[in-house]
């Protein structure tokens, strides 16, 4: 289309568009993963290391070395990386429809705070959104045979991990938590 309305260089134009698109989404997301990896550190649902800061920079060095690490052994374990794309949204389509539920869940058991924002039309948005985000995930869980295979195999392979290293200290950080925020109880129903 963009060759058709702009010609050649309106085409390379969206091509070098979408790349540095593609890559800004990558950058995003390898600071995101080593945050997240630093976060759980420091609540202990990880090694302590990864929470380690850079002295000079306060880059957590560990944690993007960690997420790095992760992000070849995928590349590596999953030959076929349009599949592993397709994971990555589908697992996000399951977190977005997790979050949706979430949304409506907390809403119903905590108490309005005075003068809080009110969503409006709630929960209108949230189930709308959460059953669109729950049709793509099926559709896609039925469509794309490689996606769920690397799907599944990366929840089990995380539901292990957790299971066998990080649930114990997790369960702690968990309980304390809870017990310095009582609407924290409450919000799970408790």
């Amino acid at each position: 289309a963009a060759r058709g309305f702009a010609g050649s260089i309106g085409w390379w134009m969206v091509v070098v568009a979408a790349i540095l698109s593609m890559l800004s989404a990558l950058q995003a997301n390898v600071l995101a993963a080593s945050q997240v990896a630093r976060t759980m550190a420091r609540d202990r649902t990880l090694l302590a290391n990864l929470a380690r800061v850079n002295a000079r920079t306060g880059a957590p060095v560990a944690a993007l070395q960690a997420s790095a690490l992760a992000m070849i052994a995928i590349i590596l374990m999953v030959p076929d990386l349009a599949s592993a794309g397709a994971a990555a949204s589908l697992i996000f389509l399951l977190t977005f429809t997790t979050v949706h539920g979430m949304a409506i869940l907390a809403h119903r058991r905590l108490p309005p705070e005075p003068g809080a924002f009110r969503a409006p039309f709630f929960p209108l948005p949230q189930l709308l959104g959460g059953t669109i985000c729950a049709a793509l995930a099926l559709s896609q869980l039925l469509t794309d045979p490689g996606a769920t295979a690397v799907t599944a195999l990366w929840l089990a392979l995380g539901a292990l991990l957790y299971g066998s290293l990080f649930s114990g200290r997790a369960e702690v950080v968990d309980a304390f938590a809870e017990a310095h925020d009582p609407e924290l109880a409450l919000a799970r129903g408790r």
